[in-house]
């Protein structure tokens, strides 16, 4: 085998450094050793001085990687660990909710995410289902996501009216966080007993509501973002949810996904596919949507997405 042969076998298997004494007086033989695996090289009449420097400069970028490699590869571990419980803190599965069929889609952009979404039982049968989305990603995002998640468990079974918890949830947020971070939440309390809905929407995308008839809506009432400002003040808006309504609750991550032109995905083509797809259950509707996504942006997500569809059934 040639040199070059050798180290190309060498790489297959080994990181080990390779210092290559060549012959080879071209500068483009020289450039071809180096990109089949050499990590320097000598030209075979040298000096041992020279020689012992290039040793000693191999084994310092040797450990360096060495080093390097083990930092990532516990840093990937410590993503996965975060990962893990991050997905603990999310539905494992959807409860069963007496007249509600509820489906839902989360898409991390990296290893955790910034997302939340949640289905609470609460008092007298009804349900809280919500959905928010931290600025940024990543950990930061994802750890402020774990604290308001958490709140939001600790405030729902109290059956507090929406506007009051997300007041609650913005002092919590405003207090804890730093650097000027921020999340929108919509959160909703659907009550199939008496077929309605009341809900805050804090700076989130506004809802699609469906309408059994056709028509179409979004829920909007509520204020602005959580964490900005401690003393924001939130409204709350009661709306009918009759059976065979679908409510198409979304992250930014859904919309602003691009395309290879940089086209956004829209709501336009979110309201389309909803429409197209609304004879499915929740879960088909909201699977239905994801793949519309990812066709368009061939499977590129640049923002976590999450979705959550709730469709009233027949009493």
């Amino acid at each position: 085998m040639s040199g070059h042969e050798v180290l190309r076998e060498l790489r297959k298997q080994s990181s080990t450094p390779v210092l290559m004494f060549t012959g080879l007086g071209s500068e483009a033989e020289r450039i071809q050793g180096l990109d089949f695996g050499a990590d320097d090289y000598l030209p075979k009449t040298f000096s041992s001085p020279e020689l012992l420097a290039r040793l000693r400069a191999l084994v310092r970028r040797s450990f360096l990687n060495n080093e390097e490699i083990k930092d990532r590869n516990e840093q990937r571990r410590e993503l996965e660990q975060a990962r893990d419980i991050q997905m603990g803190l999310l539905p494992r599965a959807i409860p069963e909710v007496s007249g509600l069929d509820i489906g839902s889609v989360w898409k991390p952009a990296k290893s955790v995410s910034g997302d939340y979404y949640d289905v609470i039982p609460a008092p007298g049968g009804k349900t809280v289902i919500c959905i928010g989305d931290v600025s940024g990603k990543g950990m930061p995002a994802a750890l402020l996501m774990a604290n308001v998640q958490a709140a939001i468990k600790a405030f729902a079974p109290q059956n507090l009216p929406p506007a009051e918890l997300c007041r609650r949830v913005n002092l919590i947020l405003w207090s804890n966080s730093t650097g000027g971070r921020f999340m929108s939440l919509f959160f909703g309390l659907f009550d199939p007993q008496e077929q309605q809905v009341a809900y805050t929407c804090a700076g989130h995308n506004p809802p699609i509501l469906l309408r059994s008839d056709g028509s179409e809506t979004r829920l909007v009432v509520g204020g602005t973002v959580l964490g900005l400002f401690p003393d924001s003040e939130y409204e709350t808006e009661i709306r009918p949810f009759k059976p065979g309504d679908r409510l198409v609750l979304f992250t930014d991550g859904v919309t602003e996904c691009i395309n290879a032109a940089e086209e956004e995905f829209g709501e336009e083509r979110l309201r389309q596919t909803v429409r197209a797809n609304s004879g499915a259950n929740a879960t088909s509707l909201a699977g239905s949507v994801i793949d519309a996504v990812c066709k368009h942006a061939g499977d590129t997500f640049q923002d976590d997405a999450t979705l959550v569809v709730v469709h009233a059934l027949p009493a």
